[in-house]
């Protein structure tokens, strides 16, 4: 699960807020905007280094981009089948 190894390597870079990264996940958009804002208080208050926070910062967004083009694919998914089953009970084929 890619939030565990977030977590453990937030964790090792902020071990003064153990607790609340506890609760921190990246399963969702809103846990991935959780993370990012914990990692860029923590670089603002010198508790990691640029260089880490930008490798950590750049992993944890191209998981909420996933995240988001995910969510789209479904949605599209969804509404194609919508589609396609109006076009069937109005006796509509593909051609």
């Amino acid at each position: 699960m890619p939030q565990l190894k977030y977590l453990s390597e937030l964790r090792q870079l902020l071990p003064s807020q153990p607790s609340r990264l506890e609760t921190m996940e990246t399963t969702t958009i809103a846990g991935c905007v959780a993370v990012l804002d914990a990692l860029v208080k923590a670089l603002a208050c010198g508790q990691v280094n640029p260089s880490t926070a930008q490798t950590l910062i750049s992993a944890v967004s191209t998981q909420a981009r996933l995240l988001e083009a995910h969510e789209l694919e479904r949605r599209v998914h969804t509404l194609e089948t919508q589609l396609e089953a109006l076009r069937e009970a109005a006796g509509e084929t593909d051609s």
